[in-house]
């Protein structure tokens, strides 16, 4: 079976010796190989250029502040930025890039600065009518 895997692949992967039939008896040759490592090479990050061993970049659609897809590195957390690539932004600068590239400041959500919605213990408070008074 060794013969079949290609050399680059053979050099990755580590078997544990067959199992034996019984006591005294020769191993048989018909009894797969057991697979007991597989060793992944090292090799640096694109971002924080650290030696890792299994980078994987996830891929989520966003959708606030506009509709667009966020590459995120899984070791070091860097968001990759739409214009060139490179992963340089937290979420939270990605985010600030999409507001500024679409004019989306925030606006506030109170402009009257007036409390909205029921005053505190508003259960508990009779109540009382504007005309009443």
């Amino acid at each position: 079976m060794k013969d079949i895997i290609p050399k680059e692949l053979q050099e990755r992967l580590i078997f544990g010796m067959p199992t034996r039939n019984g006591p005294g008896e020769d191993s048989n040759v018909t009894v797969p190989l057991e697979l007991k490592e597989i060793v992944y090479p090292e090799v640096p990050c694109e971002s924080c250029d650290e030696l890792v061993v299994d980078r994987r970049i996830t891929y989520k659609r966003n959708y606030t502040p506009v509709e667009h897809w966020r590459k995120q590195c899984s070791i070091c957390k860097l968001c990759a930025d739409p214009s060139t690539g490179e992963y340089v932004f937290t979420q939270n600068e990605l985010r600030n890039y999409y507001n500024e590239l679409h004019n989306l400041a925030k606006t506030p959500s109170n402009p009257t600065g007036k409390p909205r919605g029921r005053p505190k213990n508003a259960k508990t408070k009779p109540f009382i009518n504007e005309n009443d008074k």
